[in-house]
């Protein structure tokens, strides 16, 4: 609640003082997010201010707690370097590259080409896409340099969310970077993805991955990190990563309650000092229909 007050707050201080009012948060808290988005729709300006801050308040108000058991803010603790460093895994996959054509399974039917195209304007006519995802993916199909990604690096905050693009960059050759939890079953099935795939895949490790020996379940195990414990580390590492490469990262993790808002802190605050130190950073989110944003003219008609 403190944290949308004070963003709401630099552009509508009566809002903000109706925020902080909510007695009912858990059933009232909706009207107060619109109220947020009716406010930076004023200017570019005003959205930005708004959103800054939010960000600064929830920085300055979520706590981090380090190995030794010292509590700080997550805006202390994102401030300077951790103790401790990663060690970097890596696996290139060892299949073919995808052939070069974009293909939709619909129907019991494969499409591609003039039948793809064909079929998207109708989706685009009828209204199950908007006119701009159409365009996308006309745009695929008539750019074949599009299914090759063997040039690009993308950083999956999350790599093992269901609702993820793990699958999709492994199969067009892309060099995943991933992040997600050190449990050796989740690394079982990243790293088994990773090697039947066209493509790479990077992580953070506990050791040397040449310290594993011919063991994968040592591998696994050795695998991983923590965005509620690690998030300095997990930042450090992506830094100096790849020196030179463009990195596009992703945000896909996902949690229930409170511990969701948490872990989107943490992404965000790895995101920030990317785009902030990394030349070429871009970000890319996967939202919800439970989020509260502006939609196209033509989408609400």
């Amino acid at each position: 609640k403190e944290i949308i007050a004070a963003a709401i707050e630099v552009s509508s201080p009566l809002k903000a003082e109706k925020c902080r009012n909510e007695r009912k948060w858990r059933f009232g808290y909706l009207k107060h997010l619109l109220g947020l988005v009716e406010e930076q729709c004023k200017s570019a300006q005003t959205a930005l201010d708004v959103a800054n801050a939010g960000m600064d308040k929830a920085y300055d108000t979520f706590q981090f707690v380090h190995p030794d058991g010292r509590t700080v803010s997550l805006r202390e603790a994102m401030s300077k370097p951790a103790a401790d460093k990663f060690h970097t895994g890596y696996v290139q996959g060892e299949a073919a590259k995808p052939d070069k054509v974009l293909q939709i399974p619909y129907k019991g039917k494969t499409l591609s080409g003039d039948a793809l195209k064909a079929q998207v304007r109708k989706w685009v006519e009828y209204g199950t896409i908007e006119p701009s995802a159409g365009d996308a993916i006309i745009q695929c199909a008539d750019s074949p340099g599009y299914l090759d990604l063997s040039g690009r690096h993308f950083v999956l905050l999350g790599a093992g969310s269901a609702m993820g693009p793990f699958l999709v960059l492994m199969a067009l050759g892309a060099n995943v970077v991933a992040i997600d939890l050190d449990r050796p079953g989740i690394w079982k099935r990243l790293i088994g993805i990773a090697r039947k795939s066209p493509g790479s895949l990077t992580f953070p490790m506990k050791k040397e991955q040449s310290a594993c020996g011919e063991s994968d379940d040592e591998l696994y195990a050795s695998s991983g990190c923590n965005l509620f414990t690690q998030t300095p580390m997990i930042r450090d590492w992506l830094l100096q990563l790849y020196p030179g490469s463009k990195f596009t990262v992703g945000s896909y993790a996902y949690l229930n309650g409170a511990a969701h808002v948490q872990v989107s802190l943490a992404m965000d605050a790895i995101c920030r000092d990317l785009t902030e130190k990394r030349k070429g950073t871009s970000l890319a989110y996967l939202c919800t229909p439970t989020d509260a944003h502006l939609i196209p003219k033509e989408a609400h008609d």
